[in-house]
């Protein structure tokens, strides 16, 4: 998206600034707003050479309440944001991104960092042999706000560009989720760019989109995932999609020069005001071989995008793609698959899902649930829910567990998720039973209560029966948690904001201690909720608790951090916080 000239005062800020990279023995930070552009060079391996450049990049905000805080993690080898800006202003009002905190390799062609330790960039196109970039990302926003996770690069007439990008040069995006907002112009094509997700390498389907004269007149170009995804293992050769360009553009592409590659998020449009989103970047690794050391052309060496590899034998092509709409939320130990049918009329629909193995579907909701002979599960519409629009859900234990979603509608496939799948069908045909799966739960409650001057701890066992017309299985889940007894000795040190998505929410936690602690703030969750990204601080779990602690830096007198949960904010039940064995305050619901 456009980029706003940085004044000259900026300029001469960000040439004398961090000059040398920061090193990677302690956590570096960086803030937004604060008393200089929100930028560090990271040195992974120590050797005094810049590996990557991180930046909050709020080029388009004027003003804003809150904070920006973009932190590198050498110990966990992870980049962590976080922003729960409000009352936003903007420089450009009729602009439709607010900012792009970002890491980039390479030569930022907008100012003049740039960082090389990893891979030679810039470079003259028609130079590159390809190169791999892997990381894990997961990004976690308000439902309501328009955001993206996605890559670029710059193509400049001149190998090291500093002052910004001109007529006759190009961007290229890469887009893996967006959510309210669109890439800039007008789909052009759709094409097939091999790409690893996951493991698994696989033939990605991107929409491509154009504009032409965007900014100063440079052409854009965007490359969009057509199945979004949140969270995932990426690797990626840049090259590939820099390469394809050339089939949209006049312009020489051999002849320029690749400047750089960026990782990150572009959020906001005319009319936001609050922006409350976070990410995470693990693993951040660059690899100086192609992605493919074959032809990236050639079927045979990927598949659709899906999770498992497919065949010819095993695929039918949907009759009406584009009816099924799937949303995915991993948070690791589990994911959420929110499904959206665009049916036109009333239908007794079918949906099944194949899991990997070893995973299994914990809680649905707007469906009925039935299994097939082979383990298939296979969602039928509740009365209410027949269409035109038909929405439904499920929570599936592990991270990413569905192989394939389809929906068929009398006996035939309309649809497929992902694109291209594999068909849960032994004959060729989809065929779905009708033995019906009857589950009865029952909850015997067993408590031992042990009272000691401050805790009291809470033993329960739940047997859990579930009956079809399989098998019978039982199993007994014993749980231990602990919560706090007594009046705590510092009221008042300890205040919690929360934002309720919905379907989520972020907390916003502020400790005001005196002084500096190694302190700890212990919260407890119910099996609605689950614990998503967080910022500040360091966590571990004790029983049911999970246990924050501070980073070095964050030890007070004023200490602040955050986290996300997936579920309701209800399932939030109490928040601790401890020093030196001591309750010093208590926040419950």
């Amino acid at each position: 998206m456009k980029r706003v000239a940085i004044i000259l005062s900026v300029l001469t800020l960000l040439a004398t600034i961090m000059s040398f990279p920061a090193s990677a023995q302690e956590p570096i930070i960086r803030e937004f707003p604060g008393n200089q552009w929100p930028t560090a060079f990271v040195d992974m391996n120590g050797d005094g050479i810049s590996d990557f450049v991180m930046e909050i990049n709020p080029w388009n905000i004027q003003d804003a309440d809150g904070k920006q805080i973009m932190e590198y993690d050498p110990v966990s080898n992870e980049i962590r944001f976080f922003s729960n800006l409000t009352n936003i202003i903007t420089k450009n009002p009729n602009t439709w991104v607010h900012g792009y905190p970002e890491i980039y390799i390479g030569n930022k062609p907008w100012n003049r960092n740039k960082a090389d330790g990893l891979i030679d960039l810039p470079k003259k196109v028609s130079d590159l042999t390809g190169f791999t970039v892997k990381f894990s990302y997961n990004l976690e926003h308000d439902p309501n706000l328009p955001i993206n996770f996605a890559m670029e690069t710059w193509l400049t007439t001149d190998q090291l560009r500093t002052t910004g990008v001109r007529a006759g040069e190009v961007e290229i995006m890469v887009w893996l989720y967006n959510n309210k907002i669109n890439p800039a112009g007008r789909i052009i094509d759709t094409v097939k760019i091999p790409i690893i997700i996951n493991g698994k390498l696989i033939n990605g389907t991107f929409e491509v989109w154009k504009k032409d004269s965007i900014g100063s007149g440079w052409t854009y170009f965007a490359f969009r995932l057509t199945t979004p995804m949140k969270s995932a293992e990426i690797e990626i050769d840049p090259t590939l999609f820099v390469k394809k360009v050339q089939e949209y553009t006049q312009v020489d592409i051999g002849n320029l020069y690749m400047q750089d590659w960026e990782i990150g998020t572009e959020f906001g449009n005319p009319t936001t005001t609050s922006a409350l989103f976070n990410w995470s970047i693990k693993n951040f690794e660059v690899s100086k071989q192609p992605l493919l050391q074959q032809d990236v052309e050639s079927p045979s060496t990927t598949s659709s995008i899906s999770q498992t590899q497919t065949t010819s034998s095993n695929i039918q092509n949907p009759i009406r793609p584009g009816t099924l709409d799937v949303r995915v939320n991993s948070w690791g130990s589990a994911t959420q698959y929110s499904c959206t049918l665009y049916l036109d009329g009333q239908y007794d629909w079918t949906i099944e899902v194949k899991l990997k193995e070893g995973s299994k579907i914990t809680s649905y909701w707007s469906a009925d649930l039935t299994y097939k002979e082979d383990g298939t599960a296979v969602f039928t519409p509740k009365s209410w829910n027949k269409g035109p629009t038909a929405s439904f859900g499920f929570i599936a234990s592990g991270d990413m567990p569905v192989e394939s979603i389809v929906l068929v509608i009398n006996g035939e496939v309309w649809d497929v998720w992902p694109e291209v799948s594999q068909v849960p069908s032994e004959t060729g045909t989809t065929t779905v039973t009708t033995t019906t799966t009857t589950t009865t739960t029952s909850v015997p409650t067993t408590s031992t209560t042990t009272v000691t001057t401050t805790t009291t701890t809470t033993t329960t066992t739940t047997t859990v029966t579930s009956t079809t017309t399989a098998s019978t299985t039982t199993s007994t889940v014993t749980t231990t948690t602990t919560s706090s007894a007594g009046s705590p000795v510092k009221p008042g040190s300890m205040s919690v904001k929360v934002n309720d998505w919905g379907t989520g929410g972020q907390f916003d936690i502020t400790l005001n201690l005196g002084g500096q602690y190694d302190w700890v703030v212990k919260v407890q969750l119910d099996s609605s909720t689950q614990m998503g990204n967080y910022w500040g601080v360091q966590k571990s779990q004790e029983g049911d608790w999970v246990v924050f602690t501070p980073l070095s830096w964050n030890k007070g007198p004023t200490a602040s951090f955050g986290f996300i949960v997936n579920g309701p904010v209800s399932g939030v039940k109490q928040i601790i916080l401890e020093i030196n064995g001591e309750i010093w305050d208590i926040w419950s619901q």
